[in-house]
């Protein structure tokens, strides 16, 4: 695993385990199921910001270093790389919007249902709480870990790529660019 995706994992975990705690806290309050649906969406929608700071660091490093490393393994033509460097801005802005919508999305509706599930066995105010309080600790499905890690190897990887390709196009290679995969064991 690079690196930059072990930062952004921790990252990322902090930032779903401080979601999960407010959410926790949102679940104590005296509410009806819909005031309680209603304000655990504005508290995720409320860390948008913090996920867009997290994945535009993740972009811009990543951008930076393979985009760099492609220029530097062929010939510079001056004003390219800065021109790269402007189009990685770009990249940043428009799929880190896009990322981090997918990624509180995807966050409300597995609470959403947690919730709704708890609330329809029954359970009281106290051991919903706690059960969310159990995403944190990992005693759950919805770990911060777990999430963190698909998370950080998804933008870490799209960041690669799109530095790659676009560093390659920059340079205007003749013929064909054949991209190869190779896989390898993750572990």
């Amino acid at each position: 695993m690079l690196v930059l995706e072990q930062r952004l994992m921790r990252r990322s975990g902090q930032q779903l385990a401080r979601e999960l705690r407010g959410v926790a806290a949102i679940v104590t309050r005296d509410l009806s199921t819909a005031e309680r649906l209603a304000a655990v969406d504005d508290w995720i929608t409320e860390q948008q910001p913090n996920w867009m700071l997290l994945l535009a660091a993740q972009y811009q490093q990543t951008g930076t270093l393979f985009g760099r490393r492609a220029f530097r393994e062929r010939v510079q033509r001056k004003g390219t790389y800065d021109a790269f460097l402007q189009r990685l801005e770009r990249f940043i802005r428009l799929t880190g919007v896009e990322q981090v919508r997918r990624i509180t999305n995807t966050t409300k509706e597995r609470l959403r249902d947690a919730l709704v599930a708890a609330e329809n066995e029954g359970l009281s105010i106290p051991q919903i709480a706690r059960r969310i309080r159990g995403f944190i600790t990992g005693t759950s499905r919805l770990t911060p870990g777990l999430r963190a890690e698909v998370i950080a190897r998804t933008e870490t990887h799209n960041a690669a790529t799109w530095a790659s390709d676009e560093s390659v196009r920059e340079l205007d290679m003749p013929g064909n660019i054949m991209r190869e995969w190779v896989s390898v064991q993750d572990g």
